[in-house]
C-alpha cells in the first residue's frame, strides 16, 4: 500500500493553482503592460514622468517610431517593438523567481513558476485597466477623467509592480517557515541603526558645508540655551516667546543631554535617530496582522525608504531641526499601542505627538472619529446580526460605550485644542 501523503504536501497540492489559470494570467498581464507602455511612449508629455525629453527621443527612435503628422508631441510606436523587451524581461524575471522560490521552499521550479505566475501577474492588469479607461475618455470626449488619468499613470505602474513583488513574498512566505524572531528583530535594529547614521551624516554635512541658509535650525538650539541659562522660552530670532508662533515644546525633552553636550549636532542625532525609530510600530505593527516577520521587516524598511519621511528629516530649504518631524514616529507608537488595546499608553504617544506643533490635534481628532466609527465592527458575530435587537446590544455594550468614549472624547479634544 502506498505511504499516506503528509499533510503539507496534501494541502499544497489542494492551494496549487492550475496551470492554464497561471498562463491566462501571463498573457494577460503581459498585454496589459504591453499596452500601457505603447501608450507612454507614444506621446512625449506622458513619458516625461518616467524619462527626460532627450532620453524619450532616443528610446522612440531606437524602438522604429514614426512621426504623426502635425504633431510633434506624438509618435507612432510598433507593439512588436515593446514586446521584443518587455516579453523577454517577462521570462527572465519569472524564471529568476521561480529558481529562487525553489531554492527556498523545496518545491519545483514549475510549481513555484505557477503559483508566482497566478498571484503576481494579476497585478499586471492594473495598467490594463488604467488603458481601457483612457481609450473611453479618449473616444468619450471625457476631458476631466483624461487629465485625471494622464496625471495619475505613474501611480498605477507603482501599483502593479508594487503588488507583482509583494506577491513573490507572499509565495515565499507560503513555501517556508519564519525564522526566529530575534533574527528579524537584529535585521530590524539594523535597519534603524544604519538610516539613523546615514540622515546624521547628511544632516551633519550640511552644517559643517555652510548649507543651511535658514534660522530655524539654529533657533531650536537656542530654545534650549536661553532655559538653560534662565532666560527663558524665547528665541531672538522672532524677537519674543515662541509660544507666541507655535505650540512646541517637544525639542526640551533633549535639556539633560544639551546640558552635556551643547552643540548644535545633538538635536540633528537624535531628529535622524527619532525619525528613524518609527519603522519600529510599523514592523510591530506589520507583524501583528501579518504574523510574518519577514513581510513585516519589508514594511519596516520601506517606511525608512519613503521619501516623505526622509523630506521631513531633511526638508526642502534645508532646516535640518524641525520639531514637529518629531509627531510622525510619535503617532506611529500611538496606532501601536492603541491596537494592542493600551489607550492610556496610547494618549500618552498622543500628547507627546501633540508637542511636536499644534497642527497634530487635527490628526487626534480625526482618529477619535474614526475609533468611534468603528466601534464594535471587530465583533463579526454581533455584526452579522441585523436585528433592532442585537444593534441596541451593541450599542450599550460595556465594551463598545467604552471605546464610544474614548473615540469621542479623541475628536472633541482636538478641536477644542485647535480652537
Amino acid at each position: 500500500m502506498p505511504a499516506r501523503p503528509t499533510q503539507s504536501t496534501s494541502s499544497r497540492a489542494v492551494d496549487r493553482p492550475p496551470v492554464w489559470r497561471a498562463a491566462v494570467c501571463i498573457a494577460l498581464g503581459l498585454l496589459s503592460m504591453l499596452l500601457f507602455f505603447q501608450a507612454m511612449l507614444e506621446n512625449s508629455t506622458l513619458s516625461a514622468v518616467f524619462v527626460s525629453a532627450r532620453t524619450w527621443h532616443s528610446l522612440v527612435t531606437w524602438l522604429g517610431a514614426e512621426p504623426v503628422p502635425g504633431d510633434p508631441t506624438s509618435v507612432l510606436v510598433p507593439l512588436s517593438s515593446i514586446t521584443g523587451i518587455v516579453l523577454p524581461m517577462t521570462i527572465l524575471s519569472l524564471a529568476a523567481g521561480a529558481w529562487w522560490l525553489h531554492r527556498a521552499g523545496k518545491v519545483s521550479v514549475q510549481e513555484a513558476a505557477v503559483r508566482w505566475a497566478d498571484r503576481g501577474w494579476r497585478w499586471w492588469l492594473v495598467p490594463g485597466a488604467w488603458w481601457l479607461l483612457s481609450t473611453a475618455a479618449l473616444l468619450g470626449g471625457w476631458q476631466s477623467l483624461s487629465v485625471c488619468l494622464d496625471g495619475t499613470s505613474e501611480f498605477w505602474l507603482s501599483m502593479a509592480l508594487a503588488g507583482w513583488m509583494n506577491a513573490w513574498f507572499t509565495v515565499r512566505d507560503e513555501l517556508t517557515e519564519p525564522g526566529p524572531g530575534r533574527r528579524w528583530g537584529r535585521k530590524l535594529a539594523a535597519a534603524v541603526l544604519v538610516s539613523g547614521v546615514v540622515f546624521t551624516a547628511l544632516n551633519w554635512g550640511l552644517w559643517f558645508n555652510l548649507r543651511v541658509p535658514h534660522g530655524d535650525s539654529a533657533m531650536y538650539e537656542e530654545h534650549l540655551w536661553n532655559i538653560e541659562h534662565g532666560k527663558g522660552f524665547r528665541s531672538y530670532l522672532d524677537q519674543g516667546l515662541f509660544l507666541g508662533e507655535h505650540v512646541q515644546v517637544v525639542h526640551l525633552l533633549l535639556l539633560p543631554l544639551h546640558w552635556m553636550w551643547p552643540s548644535q549636532m545633538l538635536l540633528e542625532l537624535c531628529q535622524a535617530l527619532a525619525m528613524a525609530a518609527g519603522a519600529i510600530p510599523v514592523y510591530r505593527l506589520a507583524l501583528r496582522f501579518s504574523r510574518s516577520p519577514r513581510s513585516a521587516l519589508w514594511l519596516a524598511c520601506a517606511y525608512l525608504l519613503y521619501f516623505p519621511v526622509q523630506y521631513l528629516d531633511l526638508t526642502i530649504d534645508l532646516k535640518t531641526v524641525r520639531p514637529n518631524s518629531l509627531g510622525v514616529p510619535a503617532l506611529l507608537f500611538a496606532l501601536h499601542e492603541l491596537e494592542r488595546g493600551r489607550k492610556w499608553a496610547c494618549v500618552a504617544w498622543l500628547a507627546l505627538m501633540l508637542s511636536a506643533q499644534e497642527d497634530y490635534a487635527i490628526v487626534i481628532s480625526l482618529l477619535g472619529a474614526w475609533i468611534a466609527l468603528t466601534a464594535g465592527s471587530t465583533d463579526d458575530a454581533a455584526a452579522s446580526r441585523w436585528s433592532l435587537r442585537a444593534a441596541l446590544q451593541r450599542i450599550f455594550a460595556p465594551a463598545l460605550r467604552s471605546q464610544l468614549l474614548f473615540g469621542c472624547s479623541l475628536m472633541v479634544f482636538g478641536v477644542v485644542y485647535l480652537a
